[in-house]
């Protein structure tokens, strides 16, 4: 899967993101039926900068898998 097809890529992602792997499979599934169970975690919302993520691509992924409202 390209960064492209992420389900992180609704917003653009920071260069500085960049230093941090998308995660992919079980380890994003993983974060899926968290977000299923128990919603998004307001405490770790999407940091944004410059209008595109700078962290929290993978838990706008995992939000947008879940079906679950992203905090950002």
């Amino acid at each position: 899967m390209s960064s492209t097809d992420h389900p992180s890529a609704q917003l653009p992602s920071h260069p500085a993101a960049d230093l941090f792997p998308l995660l992919q499979g079980p380890a994003l599934a993983s974060i899926v039926e968290s977000m299923q169970r128990h919603g998004f975690d307001a405490t770790k919302p999407i940091v944004m900068l410059d209008g595109a993520v700078l962290d929290g691509r993978n838990r706008l992924a995992a939000a947008v898998l879940a079906g679950v409202e992203p905090v950002v």
